[in-house]
């Protein structure tokens, strides 16, 4: 058995407050050049999914809720998990992209069965008219709740899983089976309980004293974690309706030339950019302007402080957009500032009292705060959002450039949707391509066509600046 740290919990018990979702999703577009049918053979692929999951004891077993919540949820190896029976296919002829599109976002929208191992494969076969990609292509979506994996860990561990030629498998990560009674388990807890009250406790009181210190000097850019707020959008209204989720992809070269353009910038202020100017064209199309620049989630990742390669170690970020201003370069500057100074701020996070308070959480503290999101908010309570969308950045160091002998043609994620935005931009790097992925509930953005329209012209203008500048 394993048992899970606090802020892996927290996707457990939250997972359903406010329409959260904890089931991420990871495509793999599969198709040869010539755009002929790129049949995986599904045996095959089950044998070599079965042969390789031993590198992570997380795909054979199931996660074990302590009774009465005492204790955080535990990981038990179970031995009677048949593999094949979390891989489905979807062999339909003349599936077109719209109709995997429907199919991902029925997937996305139902919850895990904790009773089985939280992770599940799908095959969609031959499927016509996806973006950038003549012909025909299959689509392997695996996914995964998000207390077993980030996205880093997620990444390298695909690798291993599904490549034709894996990175050399990890230390085998061992979790067990169930090593005691039920009674046993809950009178460990209780016993382990006064100690881990007593921590948050004290972390929460050295918490609340830091803050006093801090505000009584006056230097507000040192709270732990004190977001300025965003302009409320529709995007802040809650999740309604199903995830839907289209993509586009350009070269990484484009966007580097992009950040080259400000000292200081990075790739990700350059996609920042890109993505807060045309979601707030977005808004201002449907008559929604902005009173104010838009604010993005970022997650900045903390891996390396601890030894644990799988758990979720992230600090998130508030970057201001400035998604009013039309110039790109005096925009970027802008955006490159904002996120160096939140960048500062969140270091200092992660060595404040605020961090450890939020790390020592008890499982009932957590089961607490679920229970008090999913208390129905009064119609009329307005309050400011932190932010109005999220955009996450995955480095592909270990792309799956093919599959069973399949190319790798692209690859897209549908990302989480929650109370503090129902808009989410997952970019992912690697093979010498940019994917923005976009997710939004389907409710609140019924013209998905038109924002992914918005976000390739955002693009292409960002492009026509660099040609502009070569051409100088």
């Amino acid at each position: 058995m394993k048992q899970l740290r606090a802020r892996d919990s927290a996707y457990v018990f939250l997972g359903g407050s406010r329409g959260v979702s904890s089931r991420v999703l990871s495509c793999w577009v599969l198709a040869h050049d010539d755009g002929g049918a790129a049949d995986l053979p599904v045996d095959a692929v089950v044998d070599t999914i079965c042969r390789r999951l031993s590198v992570d004891e997380r795909f054979t077993s199931r996660l074990v809720r302590v009774p009465g919540d005492l204790g955080h949820p535990f990981w038990m190896h179970d031995p009677t998990i048949d593999i094949a029976d979390q891989i489905v296919v979807d062999d339909r002829p003349g599936l077109r992209w719209h109709d995997a599109q429907e199919t991902l976002a029925d997937i996305a929208a139902t919850p895990f069965d904790t009773d089985r191992p939280l992770w599940s494969m799908h095959l969609i076969t031959n499927v016509a008219g996806l973006p950038s990609q003549p012909g025909l292509a299959t689509i392997l979506c695996v996914s995964f709740h998000h207390a077993a994996f980030d996205g880093m860990s997620w990444e390298k561990t695909m690798h291993r899983l599904l490549a034709d030629t894996p990175s050399a498998p990890p230390e085998h990560v061992v979790i067990g089976p169930r090593e005691a009674s039920t009674a046993r388990i809950v009178a460990a807890q209780v016993r382990r309980a006064p100690r881990e009250w007593a921590t948050f406790l004290g972390n929460l009181g050295r918490m609340a004293r830091e803050a006093r210190r801090i505000a009584r000097a006056r230097r507000p850019e040192q709270l732990q974690y004190e977001r300025h707020g965003a302009p409320q959008t529709r995007f802040n209204t809650g999740v309604q309706g199903r995830r839907w989720t289209d993509y586009l992809e350009f070269p990484l070269t484009d966007l580097q030339a992009v950040r080259d353009r400000v000292p200081g910038a990075t790739v990700n202020d350059a996609l920042l950019s890109i993505i807060g100017r045309t979601a707030h064209l977005y808004l201002s199309e449907h008559g929604e302007d902005p009173d104010g620049s838009l604010v993005a989630l970022v997650p900045m990742s903390t891996r390396g402080a601890r030894a644990d390669d799988n758990a979720n170690q992230f600090v998130p970020l508030a970057i201001e957009l400035h998604s009013g201003v039309p110039d790109i370069d005096t925009r970027l500057g802008l955006i490159a500032t904002s996120s160096s100074v939140e960048k500062s701020r969140a270091t200092k996070v992660t060595r404040s009292e605020f961090w450890k308070a939020v790390n020592s959480a008890p499982a009932l503290a957590l089961r607490l705060v679920a229970q008090i999101e999913r208390i129905p908010r009064p119609g009329g309570a307005t309050k400011r959002p932190s932010v109005n969308t999220v955009v996450s950045n995955v480095i592909n160091h270990t792309p799956v450039s093919s599959m069973m002998g399949v190319p790798t043609a692209s690859g897209f994620a549908y990302s989480p949707l929650g109370g503090d935005s129902t808009l989410s931009h997952c970019v992912v790097t690697g093979l010498g391509k940019v994917m923005i992925v976009v997710t939004s509930d389907q409710t609140v953005m019924p013209d998905m066509p038109r924002y992914m329209q918005l976000l390739q012209e955002s693009v292409d203008a960002h492009q026509a600046l660099i040609r502009l500048s070569d051409a100088e």
